[in-house]
């Protein structure tokens, strides 16, 4: 009973638990349920527009609670409203604090949208309530809330759309994500990059952040429901789970967690799914969730004062509007609680100690904290703390430091205001001289604090102004004034730390006012005390000193890196310093120290007074590059400089026969010496003077001089041998000795003594050694190793004493080493002596002679694998082996190739690769040939080491001619010089030869040479800044070719802007690894998320195979669109595809960005699948530099290689399936080996080689090849690397190495995809420099490719409804043609002529002609017609209004409807014109002209099937147009005006005998009356026309319109009859050639399609002709619109009678409409045929109103706006006259084929009164000069008679006149001048002449009488005042 008891308690229990949560559920939902909450209306979302207007109403009614503000505008022109609230809004408080709210950043992510809008309704109701809470916030706040950030992308987000796919409206209308659009942190950008690139949103948010003072901010998202502080990302940028804290990491999460917590869901953190906040309580560090680069919560820490925290408030990005008063009570509190943290931490004033002036721009910061917060221009700051003890700094420029403790209570904020004192020389003001400026310019009226480029090592914030004080080592002698400015550098940013220096006596103290980052503080107050150390520890001793520039990078690379960013070339670069410099012998200056190497000139000595005042040249100026110091002998010939060379040679002769005369050879050992040589070792005392000797005895052909010492101290001497010694002569190579390199190994040190003096004194009698002296530079050096020759003993055979130097280190095995790295390695003396020797000179050959066996050792010396006995084979292996046989077979005994008797080792020619005999690593032959342009060999000279010396003649005699014969090699292969284009010299350029991957350089007169065995090659000079040049070198045997080259300044920046969008990307010269690939393919992605999608790891295939998808998306419906796919890589060896193809998707997607036209359209209509590498394992395997395979089955077992019938590896069946899925049209493999194009047959099995699709890839191939600048040359350009090279376009089967290929694969097994390679290389791995030569010469290669891809047909196949008809059979030129997703299909076809068929069982077959224009795809959709009858009833005259009505208002773009005019009864007479072409025009350019055409459905009322069948075609051809191929074929070639009557009165009622049963007879008499009873048809010709009579209203509208419209060709439906009908109506008795043909031609043509009777009519048994007859033989009448058109109009018009009954019944016009359908459309076409063309005139300018004329027809076409006409005509001869006023007659005789272009260019008639102009003029002319000469004539004659009668004197006019010189002084005034005192300028006063009267000779009077009676008439002049 108990248990019973216990149990009904629980159930009871149960029982109230469940009605309380009822209860407590249905309170919730009444709070929050239904549209309205609180009053607040939450029943849907706000549009844009409702927004702005809430916020007018708002300011409205509440204007002192309430404003508003734009902050700038989105990218559509939308604004960006904030909304205000606060007391009084007009006016902040001083210290009042900003909070303020951001919306929908992201479009489609809508509930903080909302709820930020109820939050500016639920603060206004409730301050308006007195609620106290909201009242305390807004009188102590400044609320700001933009409700969106995004306008445009929320325009076009849709509601219920939880995540975003595609265009979502997450990003803005430029399809950028605004939370990855603000600066990022860690790049520091310059302050161009800070404004730079970004969004017009988030330019003008940026702006508003920086120019006002806020202190705390909240942005609203969606998609998970936690709160997300800063930081949001990491300088890492790792996906998750790498915290990213701020210095107040411990404030934001708190103000995270009261958000959280207040949220109704939030702190629960697994609302969503994915989310994991449970544990930290819904709040998250946003890098540890995941890494945002450019949020704009971290932009408003790092770069202004605020803290921002991320709140994402729903799963659902936008959900229904219901939801939305649940999320606002969700968010509510959450809202309130987050703002009244603003008053929370400390807050004040900073004001002047002084003035008490409020200071702007001080950095206020935490001691305990690395963030500071700056002053507004009130000097107000707000610091947000937790409760805590802590000590405020505030710092500012000309202002001390000032601290002052603070204590922050839980909730509450401390008012502390701060006192600064000035320095005492310093002034809050800035000097113009300080270089802080505003890395961000915005044009607010606000104030705002500037920005400066923030540390490299530290994320936020510094103190806007530091000081740094450095103790500098200039000398108190140094002026000020040199210190300042007068230090230059290539990185402005040092340049700029000069600016405020100031020196004192005593310390130097230099002070660098610097510009720091903006807001963390880094480092201590000092100043960088550290710095000091660091530079005072340098003396300021000359030995040790250094320049202005090295003290700066000294001071500040390691100590101020983060505040500037100098430049991080080093000035020592490029200098040589002493331990660099060859040493001279003797020299007292010669002792630098090494320490501190000197950068400075030897022309400029360092001294303690200039070293700051050196500029960065000076200091980076250097000795020349080979200069060395003569030795200074007492007794040595004095060097003399002569201009001539040849003088010069001569006197050395000279010199050498002196002495020759005294000493004579005396045995063949002795033989070429002028002195005893001498056969003893030479210890170092005797080798010095040995040296000094022959150095002092030809001063003129030798020099010597030391490289180094050795350990011991010993000199490395080398003597130099030339007819020039001391300098590089231009063009001249330099070549070298070495000997005695182990010291034990002695024959080679006394060998090479000998040869210097064999070639001292036989120069000038031996020709040999003249030549070889005068033609190069001889460098000896006979010991590298004296302390070990020192240390050895004579006799020793093969022994080690002495081997090593010194140190016992073996110098053969101390150089660096190119398979193996020399940790811990110490370079010896000797070494590092030699290293520097071969950096300074341009050594091309070289030779180091060793002892212990004979035969020429050539590189490589070792192997990856330091094993002995393996070939290991350099790149000129082939010249190597040349050059030691070169020595070998001029020895007598080497080229025996066994010895020293050794019966195991056998040296073949006498010659050895060095690993092949023994693995030596470190050795010094392969250092030379990988760090210079030296090629060394090793030559081992004797059996025995150190033999006794008088062996020594032997090995001289044995090694003479080898050494002489060595050295002649020198002068083999190219040689020349490289030049600009000014014929300056270039050094440092790089000579390349294809196939050979070893480059040399050229020296610094731009001279070069480069060893090669006999051949022809592609010699390739490049150097930075200039165009790579190749030529193809035919290199002789004997001799070397000289090959100069003039380089082009590189335009390649100029092409990329120009022609690749300026990706700078592309023109790197280097490879990408696999993994840089794949990030390249991913930054593709992310900076063109439009058009490009990065696949990898999306499916089984792309985990193996990456992809790039690029293509603009497509809106809606199939995507048919041509797909194509390019790769790259499909062998690894040949990885030039790999960097092709990622060149080429930068190029599309910067193209698409910038928004190139061209890439733009082929985005559109193209899918393209970009595919770098397949053979990715492959191309980590390959060899850089390697051309070609050495066996074919190298190039099979790469993936390549590998698609067997049954594929095995796993990269080949990845690329398989990729293609089955894809299913490309198109697919390119870019490939090297030669530079042709491949297609298929591969196999050389397959017979035949050609497949049926051999046009389809020639067309395909020839794309790529005719675009390519060198594939299809007649010049093979890789014929120099292999005779054998394929060129052109051809089959892969010639070449019968591409077994079990791709090509051969995908065309046997994945049908409809056509494969084709384009080899691009010569080499299969070139050297990266060539990378954009080759990416520049295939660009437009590749995007021809894929344009070609387009080439072709492709539509879809449709019913009458719409729908895909997939069962319908598609032909292409009788080929079956697959059909596709949705019935669509596609073909790639050659240009050309071609038939589309489509059949379909239960639809009309539809056959299509249409031609294919290169790279241009031809819609050809279908839509099949169905084989029923369709239902067609008749309409009255506002039935057929309506229709025609409709019909154009559902297809205005293409349609016009209009009025011809108006009936008797003043019905209107519609036409429907249907032009595609209106509006499809660019603007700017004038829509094509096109031939017009009519359709008219008939004149009356026994013609209402014609209009019937008039309305069905205008409905056909609307509805299908854009659907069907041969309706678009039509109306894009042709104008159609359609009318369905020309007498609407007559057809108005629907006749009753259409509705007649089957039996009854209709009318059929032809009946055009008009409601006045007028027969229309008789009244369009009548007398005078031109002269408007009484003619029915109808018939003047037609009259007009024929004539505005000037048709082409017209057909008018008529009833009554059956056939075709051409003029005349009215009886004539012949019809004149050529139009009767035409006209009969047209009949015929659509009696045929329409399938009309041929021969005799049904209807009256009218006899036919090809179904054609004149319409007077059917109805005899005169005035017919027929003949109206054809004899006043420009338009040939003929009847179709379609019926013997006008009216049929109703069930009879679908019928009538399917028979007449297919000639109706036929007439459509015919206005092409014949003779269409331009009239113009000598110009080209188009001519309007020309009349063309063909001989022997009345009828006239006239030429129309564009100078355009058409005249249909039969095919023949014709001749064609046309004629325009003004303008000369002109005749042709043309030949019509059918479609014929004819252009008429007219001369202007000239012509005056019927002669040409020029005839005229002359003719005019002449006639005026006759008249001319008549008057002469007859004048003269008078003059003569009139002299004889006239005789005496004539008065003259004044007498003055004949004194009077000037020409100044007008009639009637004298001038008299005035001559001051002073002697000043004449003052000239007219006067009024008296009268006076004077006389002079008639002109009749004779010539010699010259006698003047001159009367004094004029008064005494008065006296001038």
């Amino acid at each position: 009973m108990s248990c019973w008891h216990t149990f009904n308690i629980y159930l009871c229990l149960i029982v109230l638990v469940a009605c309380s949560n009822v209860l407590s559920s249905t309170q919730d939902t009444s709070t929050v349920g239904g549209g309205v909450v609180e009053g607040i209306n939450l029943s849907k979302y706000h549009a844009y527009e409702e927004v702005m207007a809430l916020a007018e109403g708002l300011k409205s009614q509440h204007p002192h609670l309430v404003d508003y503000y734009s902050v700038g505008k989105s990218v559509q022109g939308r604004d960006l409203l904030v909304i205000k609230i606060s007391e009084d809004v007009q006016h902040r408080g001083i210290t009042e604090p900003m909070v303020k709210y951001v919306g929908n950043m992201h479009g489609d992510e809508t509930v903080g949208r909302e709820v930020v809008i109820a939050l500016i309704q639920y603060l206004l109701q409730g301050y308006l309530d007195h609620n106290s809470r909201i009242t305390k916030l807004l009188n102590t706040t400044e609320v700001h809330i933009m409700p969106s950030m995004n306008p445009d992308g929320f325009k076009i987000a849709k509601e219920g759309a939880c995540d975003s796919y595609g265009r979502s409206g997450r990003e803005n209308a430029n399809n950028v994500d605004l939370n990855r659009n603000f600066p990022s942190q860690w790049k520091f950008p310059s302050e161009q990059e800070l404004y730079t690139n970004r969004e017009p949103e988030t330019l003008a948010v940026m702006s508003w952040i920086v120019n006002n003072p806020f202190v705390l901010s909240g942005n609203l998202h969606g998609g998970s429901v936690v709160a997300s502080y800063p930081f949001d990302d990491t300088s890492l940028h790792k996906d998750c789970c790498y915290e990213s804290k701020t210095p107040d990491d411990e404030l934001f999460k708190y103000m995270a967690s009261v958000y959280a917590s207040k949220h109704g869901t939030m702190s629960r953190g697994n609302l969503c799914p994915g989310d994991n906040f449970s544990k930290s309580g819904g709040v998250t560090n946003g890098a540890y969730w995941y890494d945002v680069e450019g949020g704009m919560q971290d932009f408003n820490y790092v770069y202004g004062s605020c803290a921002e925290i991320t709140f994402e408030l729903s799963c659902c990005k936008y959900p229904m509007a219901s939801s939305l008063p649940l999320e606002w009570a969700n968010n509510r509190e959450s809202l309130m609680a987050f703002m009244e943290l603003v008053h929370m931490g400390v807050k004040g004033v900073v004001k002047d100690a002084d003035t008490g002036e409020e200071l702007e721009g001080i950095s206020v910061s935490v001691k305990e904290l690395n963030y500071n917060v700056t002053t507004s221009k009130h000097g107000e700051y707000w610091r947000l703390l937790l409760p805590g003890n802590y000590t405020l700094v505030a710092k500012g420029y000309g202002y001390e430091t000032t601290t002052n403790a603070v204590s922050i209570v839980k909730d509450t904020v401390s008012r502390v205001d701060l006192r600064m004192k000035r320095h005492a020389q310093g002034n809050i003001k800035k000097s113009s001289t300080e270089s802080s400026l505003p890395i961000m310019k915005f044009t607010s009226e606000s104030t705002y604090t500037p920005l400066s480029q923030r540390s490299e090592d530290v994320p936020a914030r510094v103190d806007k102004t530091s000081e740094l004080y450095v103790t500098s080592v200039i000398p108190e002698t140094t002026s000020l004034a040199t210190l300042n400015g007068s230090v230059t550098n290539s990185s402005s940013q040092s340049i700029s730390l000069f600016k405020d220096i100031k020196a004192t006596n005593d310390t130097h103290e230099a002070k660098f006012s610097i510009s720091p980052p903006h807001n963390i503080t880094f480092g201590n107050d000092a100043g960088s005390s550290s710095a000091v150390k660091y530079l005072d520890s340098f003396s300021t001793d000359s030995s040790s000193s250094i320049a202005a520039q090295d003290l700066l990078n000294i001071s500040l690379n390691d100590h101020l890196a983060n505040l500037s960013h100098p430049s991080t070339k080093n000035v020592e670069q490029h200098a040589t310093t002493n331990e660099g410099k060859s040493k001279t012998i003797h020299d007292a200056q010669s002792s630098w120290s090494s320490d501190h190497p000197s950068t400075i000139s030897d022309a400029h000595p360092v001294t303690t007074t200039s070293v700051m005042s050196l500029s960065a040249s000076d200091a980076s100026h250097t000795s020349p590059r080979n200069s060395t110091r003569f030795t200074d002998f007492s007794n040595a010939v004095g060097s003399t400089t002569l201009n001539n060379p040849a003088t010069e040679t001569v006197a050395k002769i000279a010199e050498a026969s002196t002495i020759t005369s005294t000493q004579q050879p005396k045995g063949p050992v002795e033989e070429g010496f002028t002195s005893t040589p001498e056969f003893w070792y030479h210890h170092y005392p005797e080798l010095e003077a040995f040296l000094e000797k022959l150095a002092q005895k030809y001063p003129n052909l030798a020099q010597l001089y030391s490289v180094g010492s050795s350990v011991r101290g010993r000199e490395l001497f080398v003597l130099e041998i030339s007819d020039h010694p001391g300098i590089h002569e231009p063009g001249e190579p330099e070549f070298k000795y070495i000997g005695n390199m182990h010291g034990n190994e002695a024959v080679g040190r006394e060998t090479l003594l000998l040869l210097m003096q064999y070639l001292l004194e036989g120069y000038g009698t031996d020709q040999r050694v003249t030549n070889l002296v005068n033609n190069t530079r001889i460098h000896i050096m006979a010991s590298m190793n004296p302390d070990g020759f020192e240390a050895a003993t004579e006799g020793d055979f093969g022994g080690s004493t002495g081997r090593s130097n010194a140190n016992q280190v073996d110098l053969n095995r101390n150089f660096p080493d190119q398979f193996f790295l020399s940790k811990g390695v110490e370079r010896q003396p000797e070494t590092l002596a030699v290293m520097r020797w071969v950096k300074q000179h341009p050594f091309v050959l070289s030779a180091n002679l060793h002892g212990g066996s004979l035969v020429a050792n050539y590189p490589w010396d070792d192997n990856p694998f330091g094993q002995n006995g393996v070939y290991s084979k350099c790149p000129d292996d082939e010249i190597f082996k040349k050059l030691a046989k070169a020595y070998s077979f001029a020895h007598p005994r080497m080229p025996i190739g066994k010895p020293c008797n050794s019966a195991d080792i056998v040296f073949r020619d006498g010659i050895t690769n060095g690993a092949k005999w023994y693995s030596v690593s470190g050795g010094m032959q392969d250092w030379n040939y990988l760090n210079s342009n030296c090629f060394e060999i090793t030559l081992e000279i004797s059996c025995q080491k150190y033999p006794p010396a008088e062996d020594l003649r032997t090995y001289w005699m044995e090694n003479k001619n080898s050494l002489l014969a060595f050295m002649e090699q020198v002068h083999t292969g190219v040689k020349g010089f490289i030049f600009d284009k000014s014929g300056n010299p270039i050094s440092n350029a790089s000579i390349s030869v294809a196939g050979i991957d070893h480059d040399v350089v050229s020296a610094a007169d731009g001279d070069y040479w480069r060893l090669l065995v006999p051949g022809e090659y592609l010699v390739t000079a490049h150097a930075d800044g200039y165009e790579a040049s190749s030529v193809k070198v035919d290199v002789p045997h004997l001799w070397a070719v000289q090959v100069n080259f003039t380089l082009k300044v590189d335009d390649s920046p100029t092409w990329s802007a120009e022609e690749d969008f300026g990706v700078t990307e592309n023109l790197m010269n280097e490879y990408l690894n696999n993994s840089a690939l794949n990030a390249a393919m991913a930054d593709i992605e992310n900076k063109y998320k439009d058009v490009a999608e990065f696949l990898a790891n999306d499916n089984a295939w792309s985990m193996k195979v990456h992809s790039l998808r690029m293509g603009a998306q497509i809106e809606s419906g199939i995507d048919n669109r041509v797909r194509v796919l390019i790769l790259g890589g499909l062998y690894g060896a040949q990885p030039v595809g790999r960097e092709l193809v990622i060149r080429l998707a930068r190029h599309l997607g910067s193209g698409w960005a910038k928004k190139n036209r061209e890439v733009q359209k082929l985005l559109q209509d193209t899918q393209i699948f970009l595919v770098p590498a397949v053979d990715s394992k492959g191309f980590d395997k390959a060899e850089a530099g390697m051309c070609g395979y050495s066996r074919p089955s190298e190039l099979q077992s790469e993936v390549g290689g590998s698609f067997t019938t049954e594929i095995i590896d796993e990269y080949a069946e990845a690329t398989a399936n990729m293609l089955s899925q894809i299913k490309p049209h198109a697919v390119l493999s870019l490939e090297s080996g030669g530079i042709f194009m491949r297609f298929p047959h591969d196999d050389p099995s397959a017979n035949p080689p050609t497949t049926p699709d051999e046009t389809v890839f020639q067309f395909l191939t020839e794309a790529y090849a005719r675009a390519h600048p060198t594939m299809l040359q007649s010049e093979n350009p890789c014929l120099v690397l292999n005779k054998q090279a394929p060129s052109g376009i051809l089959h892969g089967q010639a070449l019968g190495v591409y077994k079990n290929s791709l090509l051969e694969y995908t065309y046997n097994n994945l049908h409809d995809i056509l494969m084709v390679a384009a080899h691009v290389s010569c080499c299969n791995y070139p050297a990266g420099r060539e990378l954009t030569t080759l990416w520049r010469q295939n660009k437009d290669s590749l995007l021809s490719f894929i344009h070609a891809a387009h080439q072709g047909v492709a539509g879809q196949v449709i019913n009458e409804d719409g729908q895909p008809v997939p069962s319908a059979k598609v032909y292409v030129d009788s080929n079956v043609v697959e059909l596709k997703e949705e019935a669509t299909f596609r073909k790639l076809l050659p240009t050309g002529a071609h038939t589309l068929k489509v059949i379909s069982n239960d639809l009309e077959n539809k056959t299509l002609n249409f031609v294919v224009e290169a790279h241009k795809e031809t819609p050809a959709s279908v839509t099949m017609d169905s084989l029923k009858d369709s239902s067609i009833m008749y309409h009255s005259y506002y039935g057929t209004e309506d229709k025609i009505r409709k019909l154009s208002s559902n297809y205005s773009k293409i349609s016009y409807l209009y009025s011809i005019g108006r009936s008797a009864q003043s019905r209107q007479i519609m036409a429907l014109e249907i032009d595609v072409t209106q509006g499809t025009e660019p603007q700017g350019i004038e829509q094509s002209n096109l031939p017009s055409v009519a359709v008219i459905g008939g004149l009356g009322k026994s013609d209402r099937g014609g209009k019937e069948l008039v309305l069905e075609l205008a409905k056909y051809l609307l509805s299908r147009y854009g659907h069907d191929a041969a309706v678009n074929k039509i109306l894009k070639n042709t104008k159609v005006h359609l009318v369905p009557t020309l007498n609407p009165d007559s057809t108005a009622d629907i006749s009753e005998s259409s509705k007649q049963d089957k039996g009854t007879e209709c009318d059929m008499k032809i009946n055009t009356k008009n409601s006045n009873g007028i027969e229309l048809d008789t009244h369009f010709i009548v007398k005078g026309m031109e002269v408007e009579d009484s003619s029915p209203p109808e018939v003047s509208a037609v009259r007009k319109w024929m004539t505005d419209h000037k048709f082409t060709l017209a057909l008018i439906l008529r009833g009554g009859a059956q056939g075709v009908a051409v003029p005349y109506s009215a009886l004539h008795e012949t019809f004149l050639s050529p139009d009767a043909q035409i006209f009969h031609k047209l009949g015929a043509t659509y009696s045929a399609a329409a399938g009309l009777p041929q021969d005799m009519s049904a209807c009256g048994n009218i006899k036919l002709v090809n179904g054609t007859t004149y319409d007077g033989v059917i109805n005899p009448h005169s005035g017919s619109l027929l003949d109206c058109f054809y004899e006043h109009s420009t338009t040939l018009a003929f009847n179709v009678y379609y019926g013997c009954c006008g009216s049929p019944r109703e069930e009879v016009l679908g019928h009538l409409w399917r028979r007449h359908k297919v000639g109706l459309l036929r007439f459509l076409t015919l206005s092409s045929i014949g003779a269409m063309g331009y009239v113009t005139d000598q110009n080209n300018a188009p001519l309007l109103g020309a009349m063309i004329k063909v001989e022997g027809s009345p009828h006239t076409v006239l030429s129309l706006d564009h100078g355009t006409w058409w005249r249909p005509l039969v095919p023949g001869a014709h001749t064609l006259t046309v004629k325009l006023d003004g303008y000369l007659e002109q005749t042709k005789l043309v030949q019509i084929m059918g479609g014929d272009t004819v252009i008429f260019k007219l001369k202007r008639d000239d012509r005056v009164m019927g002669l040409p102009r020029m005839v005229f003029i002359i003719l005019a002319g002449s006639i005026m000069l006759l008249l001319m000469i008549c008057c002469l004539c007859i004048a003269t004659v008078r003059s003569q008679q009139q002299r004889r009668k006239v005789y005496g004197f004539h008065q003259l006019n004044h007498s003055v006149d004949i004194f009077n010189d000037s020409s100044s002084a007008s009639e009637g005034e004298t001038t008299t001048d005035l001559i001051s005192v002073g002697g000043g300028a004449k003052n000239k006063i007219k006067k009024k002449r008296m009268s006076s009267r004077s006389y002079h000779d008639l002109v009749s009077s004779s010539s010699d009488e010259e006698e003047f009676f001159i009367k004094d008439s004029v008064p005494p002049k008065k006296t001038q005042r």
